[in-house]
């Protein structure tokens, strides 16, 4: 993959530039509480995932932040939500997160299955079909030839506590028979649809609930399951396909604190990113088991993520735990600095958390780290949450509100 720097070189470095005051304006007259928006409309469907923000929310940004062609990287990326509004609207855009799951579904989200692959899936669903007709006894008018691959179970701990025996057999079957697929990116496309109904046929209680709960799941499920999810995707990538312009979408799943992968000799124009809350969700703990089923590690990711509320609950005090959140995202903002053209803005969505019933203002301490690390508060824009849209887990904290930050790049460190 090619890549270039081909856009307008725009500089907001002065106080009095018409244009850069223009478009402060602009971000303050917007309503950003988007409350009677669809959010699930075209790929952003694909997929659970907890805490995601809004796409009206990066789509604004980068419609006054940006100009086409030019490159919006979000180095927390988690399903891609930032990606997909990016090459929408004609911008070029890399993704990064270190769950597996997150950028196995950024990817999947923020680019097309080629027209020339439908035969391929049309074959694997009718496969899939005739595994489910074998189980549930159904006569299909069209008598099936399809044949069960081979399988093995996959070796996770605690199996059987959280996936009955018919559905440990059913996701293997399909998971055998998906790996039968030759095109890659097809392959990623179905194993993304596999882990988005994972939770669902499975023991644990919920998306953001890591406790067990016997379901009583009746056989064919996980076929049921996939065929619909596999043509609701299909469908919806379908109507992406006629609105998505001709950009680049790159997704890297790598430790934004390394930063391994990123091209060499690119820079970008704008960050838009919602990173994560300290002492807020345990992503690698909710998406266990799909990292388990589709070969990943996520003992590895759990020593690594950021935010994470069973990792702050094991360590010191409160004020020890914000040090070492502090360090962590400087480091991080260091590396966004490395990427960023000079003058150009970086766009962070976040809300408080608590720890140990204190509470903390998460948009003052980002931006006291962004301002060590090259960069200018310009404006802090509060936006509500919808209280039924509101994200956060008692395990932290109803949000009612979240702080939208924005930076510009004023040295670079």
């Amino acid at each position: 993959m090619k890549y270039g720097n081909n856009h307008r070189n725009v500089e907001f470095d002065r106080e009095n530039d018409v244009e850069y005051k223009e478009k402060l304006l602009c971000l303050q007259k917007v309503d950003w509480s988007f409350l009677e928006s669809d959010t699930q409309y075209l790929t952003h469907n694909y997929h659970p995932y907890p805490a995601r923000f809004i796409p009206q929310i990066p789509s604004k940004l980068i419609q006054l932040l940006s100009e086409e062609g030019e490159w919006v990287f979000d180095p927390f990326c988690g399903i891609g939500t930032t990606l997909v509004e990016a090459t929408l609207l004609g911008r070029n855009c890399i993704g990064n997160d270190l769950n597996p799951i997150g950028t196995l579904v950024s990817k999947v989200k923020s680019n097309i299955v080629s027209i020339t692959d439908k035969p391929t899936l049309e074959n694997l669903i009718e496969d899939v079909q005739g595994y489910l007709d074998k189980v549930t006894d159904t006569l299909p008018l069209i008598p099936t030839l399809s044949v069960i691959p081979e399988y093995t179970l996959p070796d996770i701990p605690n199996r059987e506590h959280w996936f009955t025996p018919t559905v440990q057999e059913e996701l293997s079957i399909v998971l055998a028979r998906i790996r039968m697929v030759s095109s890659h990116f097809l392959r990623d496309f179905c194993r993304a649809a596999i882990s988005a109904i994972l939770v669902g046929v499975s023991n644990q209680a919920g998306e953001t609930r890591y406790s067990r709960k016997e379901k009583k799941i009746p056989p064919g499920t996980v076929y049921k399951r996939f065929i619909s999810k596999l043509r609701d995707m299909w469908s919806r990538m379908e109507l992406y396909r006629e609105k998505r312009q001709p950009v680049k979408a790159q997704v890297i799943n790598n430790d934004l604190r390394v930063l391994e992968d990123f091209p060499l000799n690119l820079s970008v124009q704008l960050v838009v990113t919602s990173p994560p809350y300290p002492n807020a969700f345990d992503y690698f703990l909710y998406h266990r088991h799909r990292m388990f089923w589709l070969g990943y590690d996520p003992i590895a990711v759990s020593k690594k993520e950021i935010g994470s509320h069973l990792n702050y609950q094991r360590k010191g005090t409160t004020e020890e735990n914000i040090a070492e959140f502090k360090d962590t995202m400087r480091i991080c903002f260091q590396r966004i600095n490395s990427v960023l053209e000079k003058y150009r803005f970086c766009c962070v969505v976040i809300g408080d958390s608590i720890f140990k019933k204190q509470l903390v203002e998460n948009d003052q301490l980002i931006t006291e780290i962004a301002k060590n690390c090259g960069f200018k508060l310009e404006v802090n824009l509060e936006r509500d949450i919808h209280p039924y849209k509101r994200s956060f887990s008692s395990a932290s904290r109803r949000a009612k509100s979240e702080n939208i930050v924005i930076l510009r790049k004023v040295e670079d460190v």
